[in-house]
C-alpha cells in the first residue's frame, strides 16, 4: 500500500468518527461506523468487534479511494439537550399517567424512556472515536 493511501487509512481509523457498538441476542457485539456506509465488523467480544472493526475501517476507505469517492467528515454536530416532540394526545395522556404513577414528571419519564430505548449506557471511552454506546438488539413488538 502507498505512502500516501496508508496515511489516509490511519488517519480514517485515528478521526472522531461515530462508532456504534452492539450488543446482539447471541451474546456476540457488532460494530460499525456511522459515517461508512457498510462499514461493519462483529466479535464475540466489544473488545475484539472494535478491533475488527478498525481493518474494515481500512477496508472500507481504501474501496472508496479506488473507486474515485471522497471520505465523509466526521459528523460532529452540538446538542442543546432540547427536543421539541410532537405525539398523538393519546400518548401524551398515557405518557402522563405513567409518569404520574412512578412519581415523576413527564419530561423525566420520556427522558428515561428514551435512554432506555437507545441504550444510554456508554462503553468506556475509545482513542479517536466518537463512541455512541452500548445497545442491546429488541426483538420486533408483536401488533395486535
Amino acid at each position: 500500500m502507498p505512502n500516501s493511501l496508508r496515511s489516509i487509512v490511519r488517519a480514517a481509523q485515528a478521526a472522531p468518527y461515530n462508532r456504534i457498538l452492539v450488543c446482539e441476542n447471541d451474546g456476540g457485539y457488532s460494530a460499525e461506523v456511522l459515517e461508512f456506509p457498510g462499514c461493519y465488523a462483529s466479535g464475540s467480544t466489544a473488545d475484539e468487534a472494535m478491533r475488527d472493526l478498525d481493518e474494515a475501517i481500512a477496508t472500507w476507505v481504501r474501496s472508496e479511494l479506488e473507486q474515485g469517492h471522497s471520505i465523509p467528515e466526521p459528523i460532529d454536530e452540538q446538542f442543546s439537550g432540547r427536543v421539541m416532540l410532537r405525539i398523538l394526545p393519546s400518548l401524551h395522556r398515557q405518557a402522563a399517567i405513567f409518569a404520574r404513577a412512578e412519581g415523576s414528571s413527564l419530561n423525566r419519564f420520556l427522558a428515561t424512556a428514551i435512554a432506555f430505548y437507545v441504550g444510554a449506557r456508554t462503553a468506556a471511552p475509545m482513542t479517536g472515536a466518537s463512541e455512541l454506546g452500548v445497545r442491546a438488539r429488541r426483538p420486533a413488538r408483536a401488533s395486535g
